[in-house]
Protein backbone atom coordinates (compact mmCIF):
# COMPACT_ATOMS: atom_id res chain seq x y z
CA UNK A 1 0.00 0.00 0.00
CA UNK A 2 1.47 3.21 -0.85
CA UNK A 3 0.95 6.37 1.49
CA UNK A 4 -0.22 9.29 -0.26
CA UNK A 5 1.17 12.61 0.80
CA UNK A 6 -1.66 15.89 0.99
CA UNK A 7 0.41 18.98 0.56
CA UNK A 8 -1.53 21.52 3.46
CA UNK A 9 -0.22 24.64 1.04
CA UNK A 10 -2.74 26.70 -0.52
CA UNK A 11 -2.30 27.82 -4.63
CA UNK A 12 0.76 30.25 -5.25
CA UNK A 13 -0.19 33.52 -6.19
CA UNK A 14 1.94 36.07 -8.49
CA UNK A 15 2.54 39.48 -6.96
CA UNK A 16 2.59 42.62 -9.14
CA UNK A 17 6.42 42.54 -9.39
CA UNK A 18 6.00 39.68 -10.79
CA UNK A 19 4.57 40.96 -14.20
CA UNK A 20 6.59 41.94 -16.81
CA UNK A 21 7.75 45.52 -16.92
CA UNK A 22 5.60 46.13 -19.69
CA UNK A 23 2.78 44.78 -18.21
CA UNK A 24 3.07 47.00 -14.63
CA UNK A 25 3.81 49.83 -16.70
CA UNK A 26 -0.10 48.79 -18.17
CA UNK A 27 -1.53 48.49 -15.30
CA UNK A 28 0.42 51.68 -13.69
CA UNK A 29 -1.50 53.66 -16.92
CA UNK A 30 -4.52 52.45 -16.65
CA UNK A 31 -4.63 53.36 -12.82
CA UNK A 32 -3.28 56.27 -12.82
CA UNK A 33 -3.52 58.46 -16.14
CA UNK A 34 -6.87 60.74 -16.11
CA UNK A 35 -8.45 61.68 -19.20
CA UNK A 36 -9.10 65.02 -18.14
CA UNK A 37 -6.58 67.52 -16.35
CA UNK A 38 -5.84 67.49 -12.64
CA UNK A 39 -7.07 70.86 -11.44
CA UNK A 40 -5.42 72.15 -8.38
CA UNK A 41 -6.28 74.74 -5.77
CA UNK A 42 -5.76 75.56 -2.49
CA UNK A 43 -7.36 76.98 0.83
CA UNK A 44 -5.85 77.76 4.08
CA UNK A 45 -6.56 76.47 7.21
CA UNK A 46 -5.15 76.61 11.04
CA UNK A 47 -2.63 73.76 10.36
CA UNK A 48 -1.41 74.88 7.00
CA UNK A 49 -2.07 74.89 3.47
CA UNK A 50 -4.69 72.72 2.06
CA UNK A 51 -5.31 71.53 -1.63
CA UNK A 52 -8.30 70.15 -3.36
CA UNK A 53 -7.60 68.15 -6.78
CA UNK A 54 -10.32 67.88 -8.83
CA UNK A 55 -10.40 64.70 -11.10
CA UNK A 56 -8.08 62.97 -8.54
CA UNK A 57 -10.74 60.43 -7.73
CA UNK A 58 -10.13 59.02 -11.72
CA UNK A 59 -6.82 58.01 -10.58
CA UNK A 60 -4.92 55.55 -7.88
CA UNK A 61 -2.12 57.44 -6.51
CA UNK A 62 -1.99 55.18 -3.55
CA UNK A 63 -0.49 52.31 -5.79
CA UNK A 64 2.48 54.62 -5.31
CA UNK A 65 2.60 53.28 -1.56
CA UNK A 66 2.55 49.91 -2.26
CA UNK A 67 6.58 49.88 -2.06
CA UNK A 68 9.73 51.47 -3.52
CA UNK A 69 10.07 49.94 -6.89
CA UNK A 70 6.37 50.11 -7.58
CA UNK A 71 6.81 53.91 -6.41
CA UNK A 72 9.57 54.51 -8.73
CA UNK A 73 7.70 53.18 -11.39
CA UNK A 74 4.27 54.36 -10.99
CA UNK A 75 5.28 58.44 -10.19
CA UNK A 76 6.81 58.83 -14.24
CA UNK A 77 3.77 57.94 -15.33
CA UNK A 78 1.20 59.83 -12.62
CA UNK A 79 2.67 63.03 -12.82
CA UNK A 80 4.52 62.94 -16.32
CA UNK A 81 1.57 61.19 -18.12
CA UNK A 82 -1.24 63.73 -16.53
CA UNK A 83 -1.84 67.61 -16.90
CA UNK A 84 -1.62 69.57 -13.77
CA UNK A 85 -3.79 73.16 -14.15
CA UNK A 86 -3.38 75.88 -11.54
CA UNK A 87 -5.96 78.76 -11.17
CA UNK A 88 -4.24 82.25 -11.42
CA UNK A 89 -5.81 83.52 -7.75
CA UNK A 90 -4.26 80.49 -6.40
CA UNK A 91 -0.70 81.02 -7.99
CA UNK A 92 1.30 81.86 -4.46
CA UNK A 93 -1.07 79.74 -2.65
CA UNK A 94 -1.11 76.73 -4.82
CA UNK A 95 1.59 76.18 -6.81
CA UNK A 96 4.81 76.56 -4.44
CA UNK A 97 3.46 74.39 -1.78
CA UNK A 98 2.13 71.13 -3.73
CA UNK A 99 5.13 71.07 -6.08
CA UNK A 100 7.35 71.18 -2.87
CA UNK A 101 5.26 68.46 -1.28
CA UNK A 102 5.76 66.16 -4.83
CA UNK A 103 9.72 66.36 -4.15
CA UNK A 104 11.30 64.67 -6.66
CA UNK A 105 8.53 63.71 -8.39
CA UNK A 106 8.68 67.01 -10.20
CA UNK A 107 10.98 65.80 -12.69
CA UNK A 108 8.39 63.52 -14.28
CA UNK A 109 5.93 66.32 -15.07
CA UNK A 110 5.56 66.94 -18.38
CA UNK A 111 2.43 68.66 -19.14
CA UNK A 112 0.65 71.91 -17.35
CA UNK A 113 -1.66 74.66 -17.80
CA UNK A 114 -1.22 77.59 -15.19
CA UNK A 115 -1.75 81.79 -15.60
CA UNK A 116 1.56 83.54 -16.50
CA UNK A 117 1.97 84.77 -12.53
CA UNK A 118 2.27 81.00 -11.51
CA UNK A 119 5.19 80.27 -13.84
CA UNK A 120 7.86 81.34 -11.64
CA UNK A 121 6.73 79.94 -8.02
CA UNK A 122 6.30 76.67 -9.86
CA UNK A 123 9.50 76.68 -12.44
CA UNK A 124 11.73 77.48 -8.98
CA UNK A 125 10.37 74.92 -6.54
CA UNK A 126 10.12 71.63 -9.42
CA UNK A 127 13.91 72.76 -9.36
CA UNK A 128 16.13 70.98 -12.05
CA UNK A 129 13.09 69.01 -12.99
CA UNK A 130 12.33 71.38 -15.35
CA UNK A 131 13.96 69.88 -18.08
CA UNK A 132 11.48 67.38 -18.40
CA UNK A 133 8.73 69.63 -19.45
CA UNK A 134 7.59 69.54 -22.89
CA UNK A 135 4.12 71.42 -23.46
CA UNK A 136 3.16 74.71 -21.87
CA UNK A 137 -0.58 76.42 -22.14
CA UNK A 138 -0.49 80.04 -20.72
CA UNK A 139 -3.66 81.88 -20.43
CA UNK A 140 -3.09 85.42 -20.38
CA UNK A 141 -6.10 87.53 -19.24
CA UNK A 142 -4.63 90.87 -19.14
CA UNK A 143 -1.97 89.76 -16.76
CA UNK A 144 1.25 89.03 -18.88
CA UNK A 145 4.00 87.07 -17.11
CA UNK A 146 7.41 88.73 -14.94
CA UNK A 147 9.71 88.30 -17.34
CA UNK A 148 11.93 86.63 -14.69
CA UNK A 149 9.13 83.96 -14.77
CA UNK A 150 9.89 82.92 -18.19
CA UNK A 151 13.82 83.06 -17.50
CA UNK A 152 13.19 80.01 -15.01
CA UNK A 153 11.49 78.48 -17.62
CA UNK A 154 14.23 78.37 -20.40
CA UNK A 155 15.56 76.00 -18.02
CA UNK A 156 13.08 73.58 -18.94
CA UNK A 157 15.26 72.32 -21.25
CA UNK A 158 13.34 69.65 -23.50
CA UNK A 159 10.16 72.18 -23.80
CA UNK A 160 9.07 72.02 -27.39
CA UNK A 161 5.97 73.94 -27.66
CA UNK A 162 4.21 77.07 -25.59
CA UNK A 163 0.81 78.46 -26.19
CA UNK A 164 0.06 81.87 -25.12
CA UNK A 165 -3.61 82.80 -24.76
CA UNK A 166 -4.49 86.23 -24.55
CA UNK A 167 -7.70 88.27 -24.43
CA UNK A 168 -8.77 89.72 -27.69
CA UNK A 169 -8.78 93.44 -26.13
CA UNK A 170 -5.31 92.79 -24.54
CA UNK A 171 -3.96 93.10 -27.93
CA UNK A 172 -2.88 96.24 -27.63
CA UNK A 173 1.27 97.79 -29.20
CA UNK A 174 2.23 97.15 -25.20
CA UNK A 175 0.58 93.93 -24.16
CA UNK A 176 2.40 92.47 -27.26
CA UNK A 177 5.79 94.26 -26.64
CA UNK A 178 5.65 92.76 -22.94
CA UNK A 179 4.76 89.11 -24.59
CA UNK A 180 7.25 89.41 -27.09
CA UNK A 181 9.85 91.15 -24.34
CA UNK A 182 8.63 87.76 -22.07
CA UNK A 183 9.07 85.21 -25.06
CA UNK A 184 12.80 86.06 -25.13
CA UNK A 185 13.72 85.18 -21.90
CA UNK A 186 13.22 81.69 -23.03
CA UNK A 187 16.40 81.58 -24.74
CA UNK A 188 18.47 79.40 -25.04
CA UNK A 189 16.47 76.34 -24.90
CA UNK A 190 15.53 73.27 -27.24
CA UNK A 191 12.64 75.31 -28.43
CA UNK A 192 12.58 77.38 -31.63
CA UNK A 193 11.21 80.78 -30.67
CA UNK A 194 10.08 81.60 -33.92
CA UNK A 195 8.41 77.96 -34.63
CA UNK A 196 7.38 76.38 -31.36
CA UNK A 197 5.68 79.76 -29.69
CA UNK A 198 2.14 80.11 -31.21
CA UNK A 199 -0.24 83.03 -29.99
CA UNK A 200 -4.14 82.10 -29.49
CA UNK A 201 -6.53 84.88 -28.99
CA UNK A 202 -9.53 84.71 -26.47
CA UNK A 203 -12.70 87.05 -27.19
CA UNK A 204 -13.96 86.29 -23.88
CA UNK A 205 -14.27 84.99 -20.60
CA UNK A 206 -15.51 81.54 -21.72
CA UNK A 207 -14.31 81.19 -25.02
CA UNK A 208 -11.86 78.96 -26.13
CA UNK A 209 -8.39 80.60 -27.34
CA UNK A 210 -8.57 80.42 -31.08
CA UNK A 211 -5.16 80.79 -33.58
CA UNK A 212 -5.50 84.19 -35.27
CA UNK A 213 -3.28 83.94 -37.80
CA UNK A 214 -2.51 87.56 -38.67
CA UNK A 215 -1.95 88.27 -35.03
CA UNK A 216 0.24 85.33 -34.20
CA UNK A 217 2.46 85.94 -37.61
CA UNK A 218 3.08 89.85 -36.40
CA UNK A 219 3.95 88.09 -32.91
CA UNK A 220 6.22 85.80 -34.70
CA UNK A 221 7.30 87.85 -37.07
CA UNK A 222 8.49 90.26 -34.07
CA UNK A 223 10.45 87.58 -33.01
CA UNK A 224 12.17 86.15 -35.86
CA UNK A 225 13.28 90.34 -35.83
CA UNK A 226 14.07 90.23 -32.23
CA UNK A 227 15.35 86.78 -31.24
CA UNK A 228 16.08 84.94 -35.04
Amino acid sequence: MTDSTTSDQGPTWAGFLDLSPELRNRVCEHALISSAPLWVSSRPTASGQKFKVWHFDAVCPSLLASCRQVNQEATAVLYGANTFTFYFYDMCDTTEPVFRALGDSREYIRSFETMPGTMEILLHTIGDSRRHIRSVVLESFGCPAKEKSWARLAQASGLKEVVVQIREKDLTQHGMATLIACVGQLSPTSLDLCEGVRLEVVKGLDSQGVTDENSSEEFKQELRIRYA
